[in-house]
């Protein structure tokens, strides 16, 4: 009866170990599903605000510069009112690095810059200059493109000597149907306010955040790491969260980019795969410990369960025994559930009828020798 016991022991440990192991695995890659779902989820999201960010602060320059265009001393050509009204947008907004204006004829006829420097130099100069010189040829022909369709157009990014990295917005003076001169604003792609911006937007330690222009070169990013490592994100896929495979100086790592519609610059929001890798070792050791905790306890109910379901059976094959041998009026006490309840019931009559069947014989035999 012991190897039964054992049996029905071992099969119940089995299949509870079995099964709190699929169990456990089935919760770990689910929540492992999850979490990565959720990082995903705060990657684009934290992209997507700073592209809100970035787009409402173009917009914005971009309004200043097409409501200048439609002031009636612009149209008119009234360089002095122009002069003084771009340094007042100038010196009131940080968007801008300087504001043109240019003449019918492609003459600077006023500027201003937000460092304040003396603009004398620069009146006069011909935009058509500019088409040989490499770092302004994009800026010439976007000129020539926003006066060709008379509509607002942005330029491409350039650098500055100082390299500060810039873009154009071109807004064509229209008078009587025809182009009466030019508004153009460079204005800041990268600078401290982005800095700041996208550093405050970091929530966690391994957390990344890296803003390119439309040529793919780095404009802000939030730590120093090693070499290469930001470049590496430069040519992400838009708007689709990317496992980044790692080499042996950068690590591999989880990111999510987007790209501002108005001005072409990529924002990609990356976390390191470490800490993503640390959560998921976090989440599997707990899994596991409450999985050994289940086991163990599902164990200490199988050996209660398999003993009362081996009692009964135990007690019926020791009455058997013992009616074996000879002893009828052996009786069962308690029974169990089911057939095996039944089986002892049926085994107290059968020893019921077998001590009344052996009562008649020994009386019938004591009778007959008399």
């Amino acid at each position: 009866m012991k190897s039964l016991y054992t049996r029905f022991l071992s099969v119940f440990t089995a299949i509870t170990v079995l099964t709190g192991a699929m169990i456990g695995l089935i919760s770990y890659y689910e929540a492992e599903a999850v979490l990565k779902s959720q990082f995903s989820a705060s990657l684009a999201d934290g992209a997507k605000a700073i592209n809100n960010i970035i787009g409402d602060r173009v917009v914005s320059a971009a309004g200043i510069i097409s409501n200048i265009s439609q002031r009636d001393f612009v149209i008119g050509a009234d360089t002095p009112k122009i002069a003084a009204y771009i340094e007042n947008a100038v010196e009131l907004s940080n968007f801008f690095y300087n504001i043109y204006y240019f003449s019918s004829e492609g003459k600077l006829s006023a500027a201003a810059y937000s460092d304040k420097r003396d603009t004398k130099p620069y009146i006069g100069l011909d935009y058509n200059g500019f088409k040989d010189d490499e770092n302004m040829r994009g800026f010439h022909s976007s000129i020539l493109k926003s006066i060709e369709l008379r509509t607002p157009m942005f330029s491409g990014f350039f650098y500055t000597s100082a390299k500060k990295l810039l873009f154009t917005y071109i807004v064509p003076v229209v008078r009587d149907g025809r182009v009466n001169g030019v508004i153009s604003a460079a204005i800041y792609a990268s600078d401290s306010n982005f800095q700041s911006f996208i550093g405050a937007l970091k929530t966690h330690p391994d957390q990344f955040i890296c803003l390119f222009d439309s040529e793919k070169r780095l404009i802000a990013a939030t730590d120093n790491p090693t070499a290469g490592f930001y470049e590496s994100f430069a040519s992400l896929e838009t708007e689709k969260v990317v496992w980044q495979a790692g080499t042996k100086t950068v690590e591999p790592s989880l990111a999510f980019s987007v790209r501002e519609a108005n001005t072409g610059i990529s924002i990609v929001v990356g976390i390191n795969a470490r800490a993503v890798k640390s959560t998921l070792a976090n989440l599997r050791a707990k899994i596991f410990s409450y999985a050994i905790i289940c086991i163990a306890a599902v164990i200490l109910i199988s050996f209660i369960f398999a003993g009362a379901m081996v009692r009964p059976i135990k007690s019926l094959v020791d009455g058997l025994k013992k009616v074996g041998g000879g002893a009828y009026s052996q009786r069962i006490d308690g029974g169990g559930a089911g057939e095996i309840g039944e089986a002892i019931t049926a085994f107290n009559k059968m020893s019921e009828k077998l001590y009344k069947t052996k009562v008649i014989e020994n009386i019938w035999n004591e009778r007959w020798n008399d």
